[in-house]
Order: structure tokens, then sequence, then C-alpha cells
């Protein structure tokens, strides 16, 4: 497969050059030209492009502003995201590339050995056709069958991780990834990080992972996030992706260690069977949405408005989870 690449630039002059040098790298690429925010949002559905190159400095919208409005589309159209770069000659421009979600920043005027550094990891994964049957199944989306169980099969805790697993697959299936899977050698279940979850069954690439690390490193202690939060709503992961990946962690380290200690009330709430995988899932998802709408609720108090238990027990949870500290 060819991979399209839409090239936005309203210098018609650097433009040019650099279509071609994207052509000198990649023969078979299929190059598409915008000028400006309103070409670019009039070229973007015509067909699926493989990655998106925005210049920061356009005449209406900013690249960056310009990169929020192609994945809202894209989101209320239901298609994935492709790649974006950002490029400019300013260098600091490099900050608002890692604020839009852009996959990496490329400083004007670009030589030949930076372009294809930066663009081969992008341009090589878009090769790769995204609905390839996935059996057997990702590492980790699945528990690895050669960790030796110390519960046999039929306990609650397999039950628990049985009913996991389904709400996993199901909202996995609803949500293909945009970007190829990267199907390497994880790490050990228990040491899986939820970014690492997300690079490897395709919903985020390890340049947004490194952007995002380093951009809530750079924040105070006391304006740091949770890394899931930025996920959403700066690379658009679903949240009911970023959901399921959370229950799947736990089912992956109930299955290193069925005692072990949860870290969270929804996690000890579904050991205590007060709770189905399917409603910490919805509750997990809404309270991700509320984040992007600039509010913050807690869990418990989010479980108990849906009505999925009432707050006697909520408040009961959280004073047992209290022990395992």
């Amino acid at each position: 497969m060819d991979p399209s690449v839409l090239v936005v630039d309203d210098n018609e002059l650097y433009r040019t050059a650099f279509c071609r040098l994207v052509q000198l790298c990649w023969p078979a690429a299929q190059i598409g030209e915008a000028a400006d925010a309103s070409q670019t949002l009039a070229l973007f559905p015509q067909q699926t492009w493989d990655l998106i190159i925005l210049d920061y400095q356009l005449p209406t919208l900013s690249g960056t502003d310009l990169a929020r409005h192609l994945r809202t589309r894209a989101q209320a159209q239901g298609r994935a995201v492709p790649p974006i770069v950002l490029m400019s000659t300013h260098p600091d421009a490099a900050t608002f590339a890692r604020s839009c979600g852009a996959v990496t920043f490329l400083p004007k005027p670009v030589d030949i050995a930076t372009l294809r550094t930066a663009l081969t990891p992008l341009l090589v994964t878009a090769t790769i056709p995204l609905r390839t049957p996935l059996a057997p199944p990702l590492p980790v989306l699945t528990a690895t069958p050669l960790i030796r169980r110390s519960s046999p099969v039929g306990t609650p805790v397999d039950q628990l991780r049985a009913s996991i697993q389904t709400v996993v697959q199901q909202t996995l299936n609803r949500f293909p990834p945009p970007y190829a899977p990267v199907i390497d050698a994880p790490p050990p279940v228990a040491a899986r990080r939820i970014g690492d979850a997300l690079v490897q069954s395709g919903y985020l690439t390890r340049w947004q992972l490194i952007c995002a690390l380093q951009t809530n490193r750079s924040l105070p202690q006391h304006a740091r996030v949770p890394l899931g939060f930025t996920m959403v709503s700066h690379y658009g992961v679903p949240s009911a992706v970023l959901s399921a990946l959370l229950l799947q962690q736990f089912s992956d380290r109930l299955a290193t260690d069925p005692a072990i200690a949860p870290h969270f009330i929804g996690e000890h709430m579904l050991l205590q069977a007060e709770l189905t995988p399917a409603q910490l899932a919805r509750a997990l998802q809404e309270q991700l949405d509320r984040y992007q709408q600039g509010q913050w609720v807690r869990l418990g108090d989010l479980l108990a408005w849906r009505g999925e238990r009432a707050s006697t027990v909520v408040s009961a949870g959280i004073s047992d989870r209290r022990r395992y500290d």
C-alpha cells in the first residue's frame, strides 16, 4: 500500500520544494497539497491520509488550531486521526506541537536526512494495513497463558478476569486503533504501564507517549494529572479504550497474584463483587469525559450518582480499601 501524505503550507515555493523532497524519499507516496485551513478541511475527507504535515504559521488558523479542527472533524465522522507533524522556522513551536497532539516536529528548512529520520517510522507503519487479522490476540490485550495461576479454574477471580476480558474485547472491537499495533516483546505483565499498553495496541505512537511524559514532568507537582487523562484530552485516545485497558491491567495483575491489593476503590469493589467490570468501565469513561469538559469528579461519587451502588456501599468500600495501605 502506497502511503498518502497531505502537506499544508501557505508558502508555495517552500511547499513545492518540500513535496519534492518527500517524493524523493518515498517515490511511491501520494502527496496532496493545501495552502490554508479551508483547503485542508476540504481535502481531508476526500481520502484516507496516512500522514498530515502542517506548517505552524498559516494565514487563517495556526497549525495547532488546524490540528485540533482536524481531530474534532475526524472524531465526528468516526474516522481515525492520522499522525500529524508540525513544522516551523521557529524552534519554540515544538512546544505547541506537543500540546496539539502532533507526533513529531520538523524545523524549517529541513534537510533530507532529518526528514527521512523523522518520517520513516510513521510512513513504514502507515503501509501496514490496520485491519489485518489480529489472531492470535496481541500480548498487551490478553494475559499470557504461560503465567501459572495460583487459583484453580472456576474461582471467583478467574470468573472476574473472564468478565473483564469480555468488556475489553468488545470495547476494542468498537474502537479500532488508528495506528499499526506494535507487536514486540512486552514487559512482564505486572510491569506494564498504561502508556506502553496504548502504544503496543496501536492507540498511541511512541513519540506521542514520550511527548506526554516530558510535558507532564515539566509541570509543577501540584499541576500534574494522571497520564491517562492527558492521553484522552490531548491525543484523542477514546475514553472507553483507556477505561478498558485499565481494567485489563487489573486483570493482568490478578493473573500474577490473585491476592494482590487493589489500586483504587473500583478495583476493590470488583473483588468484592459489589460492581461488574462493565459498570466500572462506564464510570471510568464518564470520569474521563467530565475531565475533558473541565470537571473533576471522584470515582466513588460517580458510582453513587449513576446508581451503580449506594453511597453507603461506596463509603464502606473506601474504608475497606484503606486497610490495604
